[in-house]
């Protein structure tokens, strides 16, 4: 999911600039042992360690101020428990189900870009811990839900290669679904923040956010 926000000199409007839209990439193209991958913290202007910018970095009055990758992931060490069994008829059908399931939100620092000339630390640190706390938020979610999930993803099939895929198929499926809430939440955040700069609204943003993240801090 790549993140960023936008500068300019214009007030805040409902439609926002191409450039500043959040977009989604498919959450198989990431890995926790590629690129350099952290959990959710505090960012700071060296955890954008990109030095290529995005395709597009200046629309009209707008200029890209930075933007962040990030991403949910399940945990690197869930485990599909398998258990293969024989039926009257002689054939054999093969059961799976998810062990330690978690989920984490990620930033990709090395895919993460700031823009050199911006000088807006304050504002624009602010604006991506935001965006990277609404995909953290998601993460909390899926864990309160984790007991649930492993219980109600029970696959059969007639091969542990089959169970396997279906089982992945299924986990990954879930995690595209959370990091479309993310970017819609994402996309209501910009659309009020990252047009023209509006500090007063992105405070109460991070007011709400910060609450949800002391309320979740349980499935962190």
């Amino acid at each position: 999911m790549l993140l960023g926000a936008a500068l300019g000199a214009t007030a805040a409007c409902s439609k926002l600039p191409e450039i500043a839209e959040p977009k989604t990439g498919n959450v198989g193209e990431y890995e926790p042992d590629s690129g350099d991958m952290i959990r959710y913290r505090t960012l700071k202007r060296s955890d954008f360690q990109s030095e290529n910018p995005p395709a597009v970095v200046k629309q009209g009055p707008y200029v890209l101020g930075a933007q962040t990758c990030a991403h949910l992931r399940s945990n690197p060490d869930v485990h599909i428990d398998l258990v293969t069994k024989t039926q009257p008829n002689g054939k054999s059908r093969t059961e799976g189900r998810l062990r330690n399931l978690r989920f984490f939100a990620y930033m990709d620092r090395k895919c993460s870009w700031w823009n050199p000339t911006n000088d807006d630390i304050a504002y624009t640190l602010e604006h991506e811990q935001i965006h990277f706390a609404i995909s953290e938020l998601e993460a909390r979610t899926l864990n309160r839900e984790a007991k649930k999930l492993m219980k109600d993803l029970h696959v059969v099939g007639d091969s542990k290669e089959d169970v396997v895929a279906e089982v992945q198929q299924r986990l990954n499926e879930l995690l595209e679904e959370h990091n479309e809430d993310a970017l819609d939440r994402n996309r209501e955040f910009d659309e009020e923040t990252s047009v023209g700069k509006n500090p007063a609204r992105q405070r109460e943003w991070w007011k709400t956010i910060s609450r949800e993240l002391a309320e979740t801090e349980a499935w962190r």
